[in-house]
């Protein structure tokens, strides 16, 4: 799944997302060497370094996969490319 993260002050970054669960994902985001951690904290996601996102966009090719691991997480946006 590619997603776009927005962070505080409007900047917004690319990211593949490898593994997900309800409280948690893994993404990797180009030019970083390690990949980031979030955990969902009281509705927001907070990254491994402290810094707060949001899921502003998710691009997938299977819709249903999504409503299986973030059932309670409020998105913006959610694209499906078929």
């Amino acid at each position: 799944m590619h997603l776009i993260l927005r962070f505080p002050r409007s900047r917004r970054i690319e990211a593949l997302l490898l593994a997900a669960t309800a409280g948690r994902m893994r993404v990797v985001v180009k030019h970083l060497k390690d990949t980031v951690e979030f955990t969902l904290v009281d509705g927001r996601w907070i990254s491994d370094r402290g810094c707060a996102a949001e899921i502003e966009s998710i691009t997938t090719d299977d819709p249903g996969a999504i409503k299986g691991i973030w059932r309670e997480t409020r998105r913006l946006v959610v694209g499906a490319a078929l």
